[in-house]
């Protein structure tokens, strides 16, 4: 685990997951869109369910990253649409800080996490709250994941809840 914070590494200089990841935090707190490597097609999940699939250039506009899976008005006590750049600036926000994780976690707060389809992607990072802001109801992990050059595929939102 490692926090984050400051400059995000390049995607020329790093074409791992965690470099994507780390790049996409510092877009959700307002940073440049072009410093997160986009795939051309961008699929965004919640619990692992599909939301929507962005091309590259849709994907920059933050409205864009609003939704929720068909037929679905809450996800674990919080309506609809929901925003992992929301998510991840509400915890910024609180003073919560953010840790990027290489493996997945077997909990994420009160729920047993379920994997998300990598949608042919080859390396995953997860954004969580630091460990002591973890709870039932603060606790999140934001599921990023890249292709083979580097290029962010796939990002899924896992909420907890009561």
């Amino acid at each position: 685990m490692r926090e984050l914070g400051g400059r995000p590494p390049t995607a020329a200089a790093d074409v791992s997951a965690a470099a994507a990841a780390a790049a996409f935090v510092a877009y959700a707190a307002g940073g440049e869109p072009d410093a997160v490597p986009w795939a051309g097609t961008v699929r965004l999940s919640i619990q692992g369910e599909p939301v929507v699939v962005l091309d590259g250039d849709r994907a920059i506009p933050r409205r864009s990253w609003r939704g929720c899976p068909a037929d679905r008005t809450t996800i674990e006590g919080v309506t609809c649409p929901l925003s992992p750049l929301q998510t991840i600036r509400w915890h910024e926000d609180e003073g919560f800080g953010l840790a990027l994780e290489s493996k997945p976690p077997d909990v994420v707060g009160c729920n047993r996490y379920v994997t998300p389809p990598t949608g042919g992607g080859v390396d995953t990072a997860w954004i969580r709250p630091d460990p002591a802001h973890r709870s039932c109801l603060t606790d999140v992990a934001i599921a990023v994941t890249v292709d083979d050059t580097g290029d962010l595929t796939a990002v899924d939102l896992f909420l907890s809840g009561p």
